[in-house]
């Protein structure tokens, strides 16, 4: 939780440096290239971070490694076109700004695919040091540049990129060596086909999920102002501190329910309920912090142009704690091998989700989309339910233990 603490604590002052320094025409281009590198990075994610972690104790530190660098290496270069087309819907048309976003997209996986590493190993201590030092350094770097008045979105997506290459290199040099066993190698052949498809189902849900995260972003740069999405933008970084919280506790979560999963399917309930409690602590005490007065936290860290953004920011919240809650089920199904479910959920939201924002194109704010964003969540949240409640009690019908 640290670790991620310190992560977004670089992401919300990132984007206070923007808003400040470029104005909110600037955040609104700087959130959608930052949603055009987000679509990327689900694809690295579902393909190669997902699958190593979930495999990493079962088939072995070193087979897992190598198979998921054969797979990033594959997966890198339609990436890089993904992000590409993905921003250049969003109406960002400068190369400057476009190959910004790719260098983002390219070294954010490579740090990515550093950072994971320590994660499986549950190196949590060396893992929050070096993000704290690249966030140290992020901060630096665009308060020099802003200083200079070199600042704009192409130099501030550069060099965020610059500084998590600079963190992977970090990492690679004091991360211990992977070594395998006899017991792991045995099972590579069905651990390599396991990969596959759970990295193939994996794309295709993480693909419809970040449909379900960022496209509202792309549909307001589409139909509305640059003004309008970093209403929005800002309104989802003030979430911050929540996020955090449960970013934090979702990797605790998958990090430890490949182990509870190989012991019994009790322990992994065990593990996934306890995950539950603490996020809905968690999340209901952030929720009623933050529904107190947004509007005027906003307008002052922001800038008085965002202080509009309270009722957005009330409509987002719920919203991200539904996400952690449902994330659960999915973690659940996923280390199960059961990806084909949340990937029906992901499908069910995002139909949700585009017939709200086509109920409202007309009359499409940063209010209007944070509503649908909302009732779309609510949906994806049911019907995670449902199908995790449909698998446990098959599996209690064929005989194996809840």
């Amino acid at each position: 939780m640290c670790d991620q603490v310190t992560l977004a604590a670089a992401g919300f002052a990132t984007s206070i440096v923007v808003a400040r320094a470029i104005g909110p025409a600037g955040l609104g281009r700087y959130a959608v290239s930052q949603s055009g590198a987000a679509m990327a990075l689900t694809l690295v994610e579902a393909t190669v971070l997902t699958p190593y972690l979930v495999f990493y104790r079962s088939a072995g530190p070193a087979a897992a490694a190598r198979t998921s660098r054969r797979v990033f290496a594959t997966v890198l270069v339609p990436g890089l076109l993904l992000a590409l087309g993905v921003t250049a819907l969003g109406r960002v048309q400068g190369i400057g700004q476009l190959a910004a976003t790719a260098s983002l997209f390219a070294l954010t996986a490579v740090y990515q695919l550093a950072s994971r590493s320590l994660v499986a190993a549950e190196a949590w201590g060396t893992l929050w040091a070096v993000d704290a030092c690249g966030t140290v350094t992020q901060v630096l770097v665009l308060g020099v540049l802003w200083w200079l008045g070199l600042l704009t979105v192409p130099t501030a997506l550069l060099a965020l990129g610059i500084v998590r290459l600079l963190v992977a290199i970090s990492i690679w040099r004091v991360r211990p060596p992977l070594r395998s066993t006899v017991a792991h190698a045995a099972h590579g052949p069905l651990r390599a086909r396991d990969y596959l498809f759970l990295g193939g189902w994996g794309t295709v849900s993480s693909a419809l999920g970040y449909l379900q995260r960022d496209f509202p972003v792309l549909a307001l740069a589409r139909l509305t102002a640059p003004e309008v999405v970093s209403l929005f933008a800002a309104a989802r970084q003030l979430l911050t501190p929540i996020q955090v919280a449960l970013s934090g506790l979702q990797l605790w979560l998958f990090s430890g329910a490949a182990k509870h999963a190989a012991q019994s399917p009790q322990a992994l309930a065990g593990h996934i309920n306890r995950f539950r409690r603490v996020v809905a602590v968690l999340g209901v005490a952030g929720l009623v912090v933050l529904a107190a007065a947004p509007g005027w936290i906003l307008g002052g860290v922001y800038g008085a142009h965002f202080a509009q953004g309270a009722t957005t920011v009330r409509f987002l919240a719920p919203a991200v704690l539904l996400a952690a809650l449902r994330g659960a089920a999915g973690t659940e199904m996923t280390v199960g091998l059961q990806v084909v479910w949340p990937t029906a959920a992901n499908a069910i939201a995002l139909v949700a989700l585009a017939a709200l924002i086509g109920l409202f194109a007309s009359r499409l704010t940063s209010q209007t989309m944070a509503g649908c964003v909302l009732g779309a969540e609510v949906v994806f949240f049911l019907a995670m339910e449902l199908a995790l409640h449909w698998w446990r009690g098959r599996r209690v019908r064929v005989g194996e233990p809840a």
